[in-house]
């Protein structure tokens, strides 16, 4: 869709300003993105620093096709490898979606309930997450032992709101 848009465009001769996902085909003057590989980075050294630099984690993962999604992967897995090699990081495939992250995070506390925090590829999963820890009884203040250090990526208002209550630690802002 984006492709016959950006062509048709082309062909009226307006000029097309591109955020975040270029289209393969067709010409654009301008592009804004965000490092997502960064954004991932970020969020592998503050989910780190926040369980002590040892232990296992979560990584809810964006789609296997997101370019957006592999990027972040990349960085998040590639700067625990280099910076925090007694981090141990078991990804999940959810797909971007709440219920995804909700019902694979279950399952992976099912099968290691000593896991010490999540990483979310945005911000939208971490209200499964929040839901999962919730349902487990792993929703634990801040501060208070046994708690599962909880961080997104986008920087919404809604993730803004969960840091304030305390159900999300962190987001990296995701500003162009």
């Amino acid at each position: 869709l984006l492709v016959a848009g950006v062509k048709r465009a082309n062909e009226a001769k307006i000029p097309v300003f591109i955020m975040e996902n270029p289209p393969p085909e067709g010409e654009y003057l301008g592009f804004v993105d965000f490092d997502n590989e960064a954004g991932g980075a970020m969020g592998a050294d503050a989910l780190a620093s926040m369980i002590g630099g040892e232990g296992t984690v979560l990584e809810t993962r964006g789609s296997v096709g997101s370019a957006q999604a592999q990027a972040r992967n990349k960085g998040f897995n590639d700067q625990m490898a280099k910076a925090h090699p007694n981090v141990k990081v078991q990804s999940l495939n959810t797909e971007w979606v709440a219920d995804n992250a909700y019902k694979m995070v279950l399952d992976a506390f099912t099968q290691n309930p000593d896991i010490k925090g999540v990483f979310s590829h945005n911000d939208e999963m971490v209200r499964g997450i929040v839901s999962a820890l919730r349902q487990i009884g792993k929703l634990v203040p801040p501060g208070q032992p046994g708690h599962v250090v909880v961080i997104g990526l986008d920087g919404t208002p809604l993730a803004l709101d969960r840091i304030r209550e305390g159900t999300q630690d962190a987001t990296v802002a995701q500003d162009p």
